[in-house]
This record gives C-alpha cells, structure tokens and sequence, in this order.
C-alpha cells in the first residue's frame, strides 16, 4: 500500500541526514513505506523541533541495522500545528470578540468618571481585570493546544503501532514527552511477566522528555499530571515482584548510583531508558520524578523497566561523552528488542 502525501496524516519517512529536493524527497517516502511490511520489524522515532541526538543514533542504526526500517512521522509541533482545531478557533474568536467589549467597557467606565477624581482609579481598575481575564484565557489556550497536538500525535503512533511491528520507540524532546505518554496510556504493552522474552512492553528511548513542562503548561487531564508518575503508576500497577530480595535496596540505601557523567537507576535489562541533562532544567525541569520508583522497597519492581541517566551536557545532547552514553543505551535496547 503507497502513502501519498495528500491522502493520509500518517506520512511516514526515512530519517535521512541528506538534503534532497522535494520530488527525491517523495520518491524516497513512497518506496520507503512501501517496502516496510506489517510483520517486519522497524523502529519509531518521534522527533522534537531540533533532531538533537538523533543525529548520531541515525548513523548508528544505518550502519548496524542497515535493513532495518525507521518510521517517522510527522508530528504536530505546538505552538503551530497545534492551534488547528475548532477549539482553539473558538478560543481566539472568544478572545478577539473579548478584547473589543473589554475596549468599549473601559472607555464607557472613563467617560462616565471623567469628571470625578475616581476616574483614573475606576480606568485601571477595569483594565486590570481585563488583563486577569486575558491571562486566564491564554493559559487556557495554552492547555488547548497542548491537548489537540498530543491527542493528535497519540492516534498518529497509534495507528502505526496497529499496522506495523515496532520493535523500539526512540524519541527526543517533545518527541520523547509523546513516548512518556504511550507508556503511561499502556500503548505500548505491558509487563506482564519476569522473564523479558514474554514482556510485550515495547523498548523506549526518551531522551530529554519535556514531560514537566507540559504538565506545567497544562490545565487538562492528563496532561496536568507529569507523565514520568503516570509511567511509574502504571509499572508499579502491572505487576508485583513477590520473590524481591530488600537487600539490594539496602545495599544502595534506595538511591540511584551515580558516577561523574551520569546517574542512573540500578536495573537489570530495563525496557525503558529515560536521558535528562543536568543543565537542562528550563526544558525538563524536575528530573528526578522518573526514579521515585527507587525510594520504597514496594516500588522497587519499576526498576527491572525503567532507568534513568542524568549527564553532564544541555538539552540538545550532543557533546561526545553524551554520544557515547546514548550510543550504548540505544545498542542495548536493540539487542533487546531483537530477541
């Protein structure tokens, strides 16, 4: 079956690092998607709104996995992308229809106290609480389109994991917020079992998920709701490891181990690989909720499928020590998704 680029929001295409014109562009994305078959293997990745580390991992997979395919699709980028629903029309016209009433109201409330000493007094107060108004409005508009473009970028992954055999999700930025929320709505299975060759939780690598910022941004559920505890909730929820030995717990003191570079969660084979930088606090603030999972011996299951890493770099992820890591995350979780 042949995707064209006027027929179906879910157009996937190659990451491909070369710059081509528009039409080798097309031909590339049709036999590209063409040759990718429902039973074979392949790797989804969700981009953010720079490529960051998926530079270097697309390097990586083209040269050891050269036939194996990567599905990208194209995304709903907010702020733009995401005011194209009918509530954030209805929102702005609210608003336009707002800011002429609120322009009348005031002159009307000045003219009447012109000649009175509370004129001036009256004016800013009206025109304060029309400021008020706006600001609740915009962090409603905000919310908004955050909500269209997740739900949107939701069905879009979801109707690819429907039809194609995604063995790993890689996503970077707003990308890997989206990742976060496939695992917290259980999209991409579940674990179910001890033993990982029975686990249908699909493999993720979310580096620098902007999982905080969202759930800062938003006012709606549940995205108001940081999906790093939504993604802990439901591992904590999908089983119980009954045969759990404490002592490992007491052997680290319940704290994450840490080196000079990174700071990563014990965990043996984990299917979930979280990458925060530690001087990313603008775009990710509040690392530390993916390993709330270490503090209590009772949640301490999470840890054999969730890990997280803190390096020494920025958001974007590029310096070399910060290949390396990811690298060799992105290496081991193939493997894994392999078997």
């Amino acid at each position: 079956r042949r995707t064209t680029a006027s027929s179906s929001p879910l157009l996937l295409q190659p990451l491909d690092s070369r710059q081509q014109d528009k039409d080798d562009d097309d031909n590339n994305l049709e036999t590209f998607t063409a040759s990718t078959t429902a039973n074979e293997p392949c790797v989804l990745i969700l981009n953010g709104w720079s490529p960051g580390p998926l530079s270097y991992l697309q390097g990586f997979l083209r040269q050891n996995y050269p036939h194996l395919p990567i599905l990208q699709p194209r995304l709903d980028m907010p702020p733009v992308t995401g005011c194209c629903s009918a509530r954030c029309f209805l929102l702005c016209s609210l608003f336009v229809a707002f800011g002429v009433y609120a322009r009348m109201v005031c002159q009307r409330v000045y003219r009447r106290h012109q000649h009175s000493g509370s004129s001036v007094v009256a004016y800013y107060q009206c025109v304060g609480l029309f400021v008020f108004m706006g600001l609740v409005w915009f962090k409603a508009l905000v919310a908004e389109v955050i909500r269209h473009s997740m739900q949107r970028n939701l069905r879009i992954c979801q109707a690819i994991l429907a039809e194609r055999k995604v063995v790993l999700v890689i996503g970077f930025s707003w990308g890997g917020a989206i990742g976060a929320e496939l695992v917290a709505q259980g999209l991409l299975g579940s674990h179910t079992n001890d033993n990982d060759d029975n686990d249908s939780l699909i493999p993720c690598l979310l580096m620098a998920p902007t999982t905080a910022l969202i759930a800062k941004l938003s006012v709606l559920a549940p995205y108001k709701t940081d999906a790093a505890l939504r993604v802990l909730r439901v591992l904590k929820s999908s089983t119980t490891h009954p045969d759990h030995d404490d002592d490992d717990d007491e052997e680290h003191g319940g704290q994450p181990e840490s080196t000079t570079t990174t700071t990563t969660t014990t965990s043996h084979n984990p299917r979930i690989r979280v990458v925060h930088a530690h001087g990313d606090t603008g775009f990710c603030p509040h690392p530390e909720r993916w390993q709330e999972s270490s503090s209590s011996s009772s949640t301490t299951n999470n840890k054999s499928r969730l890990q997280l890493t803190l390096l020494e770099d920025n958001h974007v992820l590029l310096h070399p020590s910060s290949e390396r890591e990811i690298t060799a995350m992105a290496a081991q979780l193939m493997r894994l998704a392999m078997r």
